[in-house]
């Protein structure tokens, strides 16, 4: 068991994962707290239509006003909120700070008028309700990090203590609410500290899981000789580059490669040569994989094989044609009857999906650049052909 895995959440996470979180943070908030403010704004219409039937809409006693203040600055900062809702979710990921930010604000007004409101109660009545439960359910629903809870919720609290006597009666007692009030905001502070360190010691422990995940991915789809991707990997990236291919009109290139006499090679040399060999092969075949849309694969034995998006099939051709004379250049040593150096031939098929064939049929293009392979092993070797359709 990790001996610092109690101290793990004290660690300064690294640039990268601070803003995966906060972006993180800033996603739930968008999915989740829209409701919250429904829900303020729906109390806030009834409290105002309660206070103005109550008045017979006359709004005639200075306390009347006081509460329809109340009620009418919660009402438009939360109907605001949901207002900007649209162009939260356009500023995502890049201002995920920024909503976060607003979101503490937000609940610092909520606090802020729950405080007013149960300042204001005291004049007729020792009720601080109000008070705690909104401190209660900002602690259960919003996100605050410990120092803004005990910044937002101390504040609160000192201002209660100075200010309510001069709302009540003289010789009213607050000994009770001092003390309910007291255990409240320690149970909500608790709460917010328990929440911020929990929800980053979950989310570290999820990227650790991807990580792990990403990693064993990587292995399970990598050849060990070469370093390459295997077919693992090709089973699940072909019909994903088809598919693009087609969105995008490129044209979709596939290269079957296999080196020249390779069995009579391991038969010369003896087989830890020949993956030597491969391995040499591979790295000189990768240095033509320049972007996110190419791909180096180790399709079995000595068989390569590339996929990728091109320009066009001129552009694949003259690939194929620069791979096939740098691997020739490598000058492997193969001394034989007819064979002087190490050499591959190449098949190729390049052409852009179109929309009348089927998203499952990309395995044809491996089988029409296998056959131009077998074309040019069959008619010399080392050599480059391109499938006519």
């Amino acid at each position: 068991m990790d001996k610092n895995a109690g101290h793990r959440i004290h660690r300064q996470w690294p640039e990268k994962m601070e803003t995966g979180y906060r972006t993180a943070v800033a996603e739930r908030i968008l999915k989740y707290f829209w409701i919250i403010l429904l829900i303020v704004i729906g109390i806030q219409i009834y409290n105002l239509l309660f206070t103005l039937a109550y008045t017979g809409w006359k709004i005639h006693t200075q306390s009347s006003r006081v509460y329809i203040f109340f009620y009418a600055i919660l009402l438009a900062v939360s109907a605001a909120g949901l207002a900007g809702w649209p162009y939260f979710k356009k500023i995502m990921p890049q201002k995920a700070g920024l909503i976060i930010r607003l979101q503490v604000w937000y609940c610092v007004i909520m606090l802020a008028w729950a405080l007013g409101i149960t300042l204001y109660d005291q004049r007729v009545s020792e009720n601080i309700s109000t008070y705690l439960i909104s401190a209660l359910s900002i602690s259960m629903l919003s996100y605050l990090t410990p120092r803004q809870a005990c910044m937002m919720y101390g504040s609160a609290q000192l201002i209660m203590y100075i200010c309510l006597p001069f709302y009540q009666p003289e010789g009213t007692s607050n000994y009770g609410s001092y003390v309910n009030a007291s255990i409240m905001i320690i149970m909500v502070v608790f709460i917010c500290f328990y929440r911020y360190y929990n929800e980053r010691r979950f989310y570290e422990d999820r990227q650790k899981i991807m990580e792990q995940n990403r990693l064993l991915n990587e292995k399970a789809n990598t050849d060990p000789l070469t370093g390459l991707q295997n077919r693992g990997f090709l089973d699940g990236k072909m019909e994903e580059l088809y598919r693009e291919c087609m969105a995008k009109g490129e044209v979709l290139a596939v290269m079957m490669i296999d080196v020249d006499d390779f069995k009579r090679y391991n038969d010369t040399f003896g087989h830890q040569a020949g993956d030597k060999c491969l391995q040499m092969t591979a790295q000189e075949l990768k240095r033509f994989i320049i972007n996110e849309e190419e791909h180096l694969i180790r399709y079995g034995g000595e068989e390569f094989m590339y996929v990728g998006a091109v320009r066009d099939e001129g552009k694949a051709f003259a690939m194929a044609q620069e791979m096939r004379a740098a691997i020739e250049a490598m000058d492997i040593p193969f001394k034989s009857d007819e064979i002087s150096a190490v050499t591959v031939s190449i098949g190729i098929y390049a052409a852009i999906p179109g929309s009348c064939e089927k998203e499952e049929e990309w395995f044809s293009y491996i089988t029409k650049a296998d056959d131009s392979l077998y074309q040019a092993k069959r008619t010399g070797k080392n050599k480059v052909v391109m499938s006519r359709r």
